[in-house]
């Protein structure tokens, strides 16, 4: 379900959602619209479904929430999941009959309270998730659905510092639907950082095995995984090694217990050789090698 939207062409708007609303500075509501080709190419072009934002600070979104919440587990889901809530944009409300009144920073609060709200309406045996991630959110859900700004790999991207500080939050390799020319170095980062794989092959509108190549590299990395999933599942993501290693070699570390796991990937199209742990390593272009550290191992 969607957590935020609400369609301007049902009796719903009519009724209550255009006073629940965000609205901006001149008390006008901000449109949203959205644009697919299901229905043809042509009105992908010339026609946009248009939505309202819902505003967390109203009990009566509150409560339509909740509701949403009892019908999707009242289907006996593994997960629920709401859409562009937990770390999507957030717009600045300011019809001040809302409970944040001029407080339009506050407006979090009451998203926070709805989430923590729609988490005790979801069973231990079902999963909660949301798109995106913010800390402060995040303690109320099972996974994120992508983090927006380090889902896949790029050579500016810094998702330690993320994992590092939160290794407890599980997130999504969001947005990888094909075997566009960089699928594998993009599933090898997923990897390497310990995300959990997205498969939503052409966004749903097609199967793994459509894509045969991305089938079998995603194959051999759950392979890995569960390998060692004693780090990947049950451990936890912590950069605590300090080492020195060619520029174009990313490394991370997973630790359960007194054991750890170190990952080292080149991310370069070159083979490279470098020293580390007292290893000697030569791993073959946008490759990786996995090397544990076990005192039950010896």
């Amino acid at each position: 379900s969607n957590g935020v939207l609400i369609d301007k062409s049902t009796e719903y708007y009519e009724k209550i959602g255009k006073d629940i609303c965000r609205k901006n500075i001149e008390n006008i509501e901000y449109r949203e619209n959205y644009a697919f080709s299901g229905k043809s190419m042509l009105l992908k072009s010339f026609e946009h479904k248009s939505f309202v934002s819902a505003c967390q600070a109203t009990k009566e979104w509150k409560r339509k929430l909740l509701e949403v919440a009892d019908i999707l587990m009242s289907f006996g889901p593994d997960s629920v999941f709401f859409d562009q809530m937990a770390g999507h944009r957030a717009l600045l409300c300011y019809d001040e009959s809302h409970l944040h009144g001029k407080r339009v920073d506050m407006e979090a609060v009451s998203r926070r309270e709805n989430m923590k709200a729609i988490r005790a309406r979801v069973t231990e045996k079902t999963c909660f998730g949301s798109e995106y991630v913010v800390d402060c959110f995040a303690q109320y859900l099972d996974y994120n659905h992508g983090d927006k700004y380090a889902s896949s790999y790029d050579p500016n991207a810094f998702p330690e510092m993320l994992r590092n500080t939160f290794p407890e939050i599980i997130l999504t390799n969001r947005g990888l639907h094909d075997e566009r020319a960089d699928f594998k170095k993009q599933l090898n980062y997923a990897f390497v950082y310990g995300r959990r794989f997205d498969v939503a092959i052409y966004r749903c509108r097609g199967s793994i095995k459509d894509v045969p190549d991305y089938q079998e590299h995603l194959a051999m990395l759950l392979k890995l995984k569960e390998k060692y999933k004693k780090y990947f599942y049950y451990g936890k993501f912590a950069i605590e090694t300090d080492m020195a290693l060619p520029e174009e070699v990313k490394k991370t570390e997973y630790v359960n217990g007194e054991d750890r796991l170190f990952v080292f990937w080149n991310t370069s199209n070159d083979d490279v050789k470098f020293t580390a742990l007292g290893e000697r390593f030569e791993i073959k272009a946008n490759e990786f090698v996995l090397l544990e550290r076990s005192k039950t191992a010896g």
